[in-house]
């Protein structure tokens, strides 16, 4: 078949053969059902004898692409590497099984965790034995595993990996290595990006005592201990030079421990455990940081459950803590999307998904990190009203801040209104309610400014797109027939009309952030706006959202609107 046949798929998977007739067609069939679809199938034949090509051919798959190779391990690996097409790579041996959600899982680790290179899983031994096989999850344990257990950083037949990584660094098998090969390979990813391990049984690995691994055992724990050696040399290589500790290390530690060896005081095992504890003291001390990539060009962020709590945001009471919603690196990364480019990132132990990396990076740091929605209530069961939903972000705060909150949201944009169903989805609080509408004083339809990001609105085209479309829209006094603890109006302009239309129901809020933009600066209504807050009874505070007109005294014409302000109104 011609292995460049077909459209790009997302995943390349990639099996080396050889005699592979008593398994292969079991092998596949893991493969062609999972649930992930995206994918080719790289059947590598490395000069197999028996009937395997045969029976590869027999299955009837357009995902599949066979190709014959002199019998030589590792150029037929590498040769797979080679023709590969997929964003990602997934590799499994010939003789083992796929669990059915493997890909998908895999792959959506991969989209959320941008600056993990690869990762790994854990699997469950049938044949000669039966036994679940764990591997550490974390990049710091799983460097120290390599050495402590003297394992590869991955289990080979779960490996996943971003083809670009190892292409860019030109990682391959390496001749020299005999049965080690893949633990050579491991550790060279491991070098240039993070490697995590997913908890779940990702692969039934076959076990009998005809296995190639149990065959070569002798010669592939040798070729490894020369790996463990070069990777413990590499490692120390990172310390800081102008450190005294590493010199002490390197010229007199190591020496010493080798010629220990040499002489048969102690074995390699225990030699290695030695190793261990001085690159875990190293790690514990500040000298060597484990926790990322020891060389690469990744980008380096903390995964979703290793944030770490940041002093008291602004607006924080009561030493009540905040945490950072996003890293340094993080935000730099979304802010790095080409514009209006769909994606998931992790938050708050969630996925969520957005049409805008850069106005997600901004609003999880204004909600999550600076808080600017927070506020008190007696109620035990406050009502939260979101005019201006957007892809949900603040909907999610107040549904973790107030979990037995009545919550209801709206959202106009054609494009944004599936992203923000899709984010709800996952919360744990029920009574969440969206409404595909515009927030307006009457129940019509209008023409909308779709910007398919963070700034749709009925009264003006910010990015100058010309994309006008038609939406529903909704009379807000509707919902506001009862108290109400907390209400956000950010409706990009429309909030000059509707204001004023809903002012004899701003009686029954007690909170409300108004995101307020001026329209003309000839016919300014802010003082309109801020007499009729008072009238109602709401003090307020007046932050700059954006800086829009930097030199007023030039009297420039600024285009679309002249300020944006945050305005928060409370009842004292």
């Amino acid at each position: 078949m011609n292995i460049n046949s077909q459209a790009v798929p997302q995943i390349s998977v990639l099996i080396p053969l050889y005699n592979s007739q008593p398994f292969i067609k079991e092998t596949v069939y893991s493969v062609l059902s999972q649930t992930f679809r995206d994918f080719e199938l790289l059947l590598m034949d490395d000069g197999s004898t028996d009937s395997t090509a045969e029976i590869v051919k027999s299955i009837q798959d357009e995902r599949i692409r066979y190709e014959r190779c002199p019998h030589d391990f590792v150029g037929t690996f590498n040769r797979g590497l080679s023709v590969a097409r997929g964003k990602y790579i997934a590799l499994i041996d010939h003789d083992d099984l796929m669990t059915p959600e493997r890909l998908q899982m895999q792959h959506d680790y991969l989209e959320s965790h941008p600056d993990v290179a690869a990762c790994g899983g854990g699997m469950q031994t049938f044949g000669a034995s039966s036994e679940k096989m764990y591997a550490a999850e974390k990049y710091q344990d799983i460097m120290l595993a390599f050495l402590l257990r003297r394992r590869g950083p991955v289990f080979n037949p779960t490996g996943f990996f971003r083809r670009d990584v190892i292409n860019r660094h030109s990682i391959r098998y390496r001749r020299g290595y005999a049965f080690a090969v893949d633990t050579k390979f491991w550790t060279e990813v491991s070098r240039v990006g993070k490697i995590v391990n997913l908890p779940e049984t990702l692969v039934w690995y076959r076990t009998s005592q005809k296995q190639t691994s149990m065959l070569t055992l002798c010669e592939s724990q040798k070729s490894a201990e020369v790996i463990y050696h070069e990777h413990v040399d590499f490692m120390l290589s990172q310390l800081d030079d102008k450190e005294e500790l590493k010199s002490l290390i390197t010229a007199n530690v190591m020496p010493a421990l080798k010629k220990m060896v040499d002489l048969s005081f102690f074995s390699a095992d225990v030699y290695f455990r030695f190793i261990a504890e001085i690159i875990q003291g190293l790690y514990h001390n500040g000298f060597l940081n484990l926790e990322e990539p020891l060389s690469g060009d990744l980008p380096t962020k903390p995964v979703a459950h290793s944030i770490k709590p940041h002093p008291v945001a602004p607006g924080s009471e009561d030493g009540e803590k905040s945490y950072a919603a996003l890293s340094y690196a993080e935000k730099e990364f979304l802010r790095s999307y080409e514009p209006l480019t769909a994606g998931y990132f992790p938050l708050r132990g969630k996925k969520f998904k957005f049409s805008h990396a850069p106005s997600f990076a901004d609003m999880a740091e204004e909600i999550f990190e600076q808080e600017i929605y927070q506020f008190k209530t007696d109620s035990e069961r406050p009502y939260i009203i979101d005019g201006g939903a957007n892809i949900g972000l603040s909907m999610a705060y107040f549904a973790e801040k107030f979990p037995n909150a009545q919550i209801i949201g709206f959202e106009p944009d054609k494009v944004i209104f599936p992203i923000l169903k899709e984010n709800m989805e996952q919360l744990d609080n029920r009574n969440v309610r969206i409404y595909e509408k515009a927030v307006w004083y009457e129940d019509t339809v209008l023409d909308f400014y779709s910007e398919q990001a963070l700034a749709g609105s009925a009264m003006i085209d910010f990015n100058n797109h010309q994309n006008k479309i038609k939406v529903e829209a909704v009379n807000f006094n509707k919902f506001l027939n009862r108290k109400v603890d907390f209400l956000k109006l950010d409706i990009e302009g429309a909030e000059n009309e509707v204001i004023f239309k809903i002012a004899d129901n701003l009686r029954f809020v007690e909170n409300m952030f108004l995101e307020y933009h001026e329209l003309d600066s000839r016919n300014q209504n802010l003082q309109d706006i801020l007499l009729l807050l008072k009238e109602k009874g709401f003090s307020y505070t007046i932050k700059v959202a954006n800086d829009v007109n930097k030199f007023p005294f030039k009297k420039e014409k600024i285009k679309n609107y002249t300020q944006q302000l945050n305005i928060f109104c409370y009842r004292l």
